[in-house]
């Protein structure tokens, strides 16, 4: 109950939308509020405070490695020229469309399909 409690206060996140992983938020949300009212953190803050301080571990910054690997002909061969057109050589080029049909033309006279 602790844990979520912390949380809330910590991220402050709204109750409805703490994390399953710490209980109930409505549970949650009536231990705060009896404890509040019963001067429970008032008590334990006090307490803590007459211990006197001890330093706070912050654990470092996790190391992120990213990975990347770009093969040169790659680069060359891209998908567009440095004029926009497509390059028609590359393996993913798509041929070019062929025109659409002609409609055929209404044998009707001044017919608005002509």
């Amino acid at each position: 109950m602790l844990a979520g409690i912390l949380y809330k206060v910590r991220t402050d996140t709204p109750w409805k939308y703490i994390p399953s992983v710490f209980g109930s938020p409505a549970t949650l949300q009536t231990y705060w509020t009896r404890w509040r009212k019963s001067g429970f953190w008032e008590r334990a803050i006090g307490a803590l405070a007459q211990e006197g301080s001890t330093p706070l571990r912050v654990p470092p910054p996790p190391e992120i490695k990213l990975r990347c690997l770009i093969e040169p002909q790659a680069l060359l061969e891209s998908e567009c020229h440095s004029d926009g057109s497509a390059a028609r050589d590359s393996p993913g080029a798509r041929p070019p469309r062929p025109p659409p049909p002609r409609r055929a033309r209404c044998p009707i006279p001044r017919c608005s399909r002509s």
